[in-house]
């Protein structure tokens, strides 16, 4: 995905850092790799960056002037051991992602092209198999819809 295929997304108004941010301090590498592509797209259109991708940034590129590894600073390498997965925070986002999105619940994309199923542009996003997005979204839609339902309520009552 190129700096500015981002802009073409019908998502991408979505602001999804703070999951992938997550991820990446987590190490997950290919979060990471699509944090850094999403804030280069983001800075070289004048876009601001949110103050935590921010932060995160400015210590990267602070270690990188002090000597450290890109890679090890930006946390692209690849951690050993067992992966950790992803926090109920982060499962939780990639559900919103999931639940807010304009696609199919479903995994393949459309025969035109023009719009893939919500598993497979979640599973793209945060680096994660469809079947993850789809079990995240099962695990997480109750909690999802009461919240919003709560929400709907809070403000019927101050109306």
């Amino acid at each position: 995905m190129d700096n500015d295929s981002w802009k073409k997304n019908p998502l991408a108004g979505l602001d999804h850092s703070p999951a992938l941010l997550s991820q990446a301090k987590n190490g997950n590498r290919e979060a990471a790799k699509q944090l850094i592509r999403d804030m280069a797209g983001r800075i070289s259109s004048g876009e601001a960056l949110s103050e935590e991708v921010a932060d995160w940034l400015s210590t990267a590129l602070i270690a990188i002037a002090e000597g450290e590894s890109p890679v090890k600073a930006l946390h692209l390498t690849k951690r050993r051991g067992r992966d950790p997965g992803n926090s109920e925070e982060t499962q939780h986002l990639i559900a919103e992602f999931i639940h807010d999105s304009g696609a199919g619940r479903h995994k393949a994309s459309n025969r035109d092209d023009k719009l893939d199923g919500a598993y497979l542009q979640a599973s793209e996003l945060f680096g994660i198999s469809e079947n993850t997005a789809a079990k995240y979204y099962k695990d997480h839609i109750s909690s999802i819809l009461e919240d919003r339902k709560m929400t709907q309520e809070l403000r019927d009552e101050h109306e």
